[in-house]
């Protein structure tokens, strides 16, 4: 060993500073990791019980643990003294904290042989003559507590004594006014002591704003708040409304012009002004004239009389003219 001590000696002699240094920090290392390898104490291996460590090993710690009760409070001289002053200046205060002696009360024991026993029986008496019963009881226990005339009179004159002895000792005493007597009276009919109930309620309150008027299915906008999407709906439901409206208008037409045919009904006349009115255009007429020419019924009427005239004659002038075109190549026949 001596030999390899002194070899290695020798051998860090030729090394150099850095050399060294490398050398140094190695056996560190090696040191560290055979610390780390080898096994640690029982005070280092997380928790223990006595199997682990060896004997009375506990006892030679300093430990510091909590514990979940109030420790006793030491006792010394000090704290000896300072209760029996305590002590003597509550019996010279006369401060005793006796306990006061608590006794049950005796409860009254239940008697089951005075209970009172109902009558399982059903009444014979109507409903009726219960009532009458019981207003009669009640009358007669109000003209039996009549007042004793003596002592009406006895309560008069110590009202007036007290009245006199009041203004000789105030001279300003203002008396009480008079109070009213009520009097109860017992033969008040059984219709006013019972509680009128309205003989109409009106059910205006019972109902819900939805039930009042139907909730619109899209929330009401204002024209800045519009979209392109919303005047088209509108536009739509508009056109719609329209073409309902004109299917309507139209079966009512039909149905009057077949109920009453003829010019008279307003179907008939709406469509000969349609006619009319194209056949005044196709003749070069606008719808201007054909308005301020006719601006009543006889002159409507008129008009297409004339005009049922000139078509007939225009007809009549072609069927002659063409007969006599047919006359004239019949005379050109071989």
């Amino acid at each position: 060993d001596g030999e390899e001590s002194d070899g290695e000696e020798e051998g860090e002699g030729r090394l150099s500073s850095h050399e060294k240094r490398q050398l140094q920090l190695q056996r560190q290392m090696q040191h560290l990791e055979a610390a780390n390898i080898a096994p640690k104490p029982w005070q280092m291996g997380g928790e223990a019980s006595g199997k682990t460590r060896p004997l009375n090993s506990l006892l030679e710690e300093d430990l510091s643990f909590d514990h979940m009760t109030r420790p006793p409070p030491t006792i010394t001289e000090e704290t000896t003294r300072d209760l029996e002053d305590i002590i003597r200046q509550r019996i010279l205060d006369g401060a005793w904290d006796d306990v006061e002696r608590k006794v049950k009360p005796a409860e009254k024991p239940y008697n089951y042989s005075r209970a009172r026993q109902l009558d399982q029986e059903k009444s014979k008496l109507s409903l009726a003559e219960v009532y009458e019963q019981e207003y009669i009881r009640q009358t007669q226990a109000a003209e039996g507590q009549k007042e004793d005339p003596r002592h009406s009179d006895i309560q008069k004159l110590m009202d007036k004594l007290f009245l006199k002895l009041d203004c000789l000792s105030n001279f300003h005493f203002t008396p009480k006014p008079p109070q009213p007597e009520v009097k109860i009276v017992a033969s008040t009919p059984a219709v006013t002591m019972e509680e009128v109930a309205p003989l109409a309620m009106s059910d205006a309150t019972l109902l819900a704003p939805e039930e009042l008027q139907t909730k619109p299915r899209r929330p009401e906008l204002g024209e800045t708040e519009k979209t392109s999407t919303d005047r088209r709906r509108e536009r739509r439901l508009r056109k719609r409304h329209k073409r309902l409206a004109l299917t309507v208008q139209r079966q009512k037409d039909r149905l009057l012009a077949r109920l009453h045919p003829g010019p008279a009904n307003r179907h008939s006349r709406r469509v000969l002004a349609q006619r009319l009115a194209s056949k005044s255009i196709s003749d070069g007429v606008t719808h201007g004239d054909v308005d301020r020419s006719l601006r009543s019924s006889s002159q409507f009427f008129a008009k297409l009389q004339e005009q049922v005239r000139a078509e007939v004659q225009e007809r009549g002038q072609e069927e002659a003219g063409r007969q006599a075109r047919g006359r004239e190549a019949e005379q050109y026949k071989l």
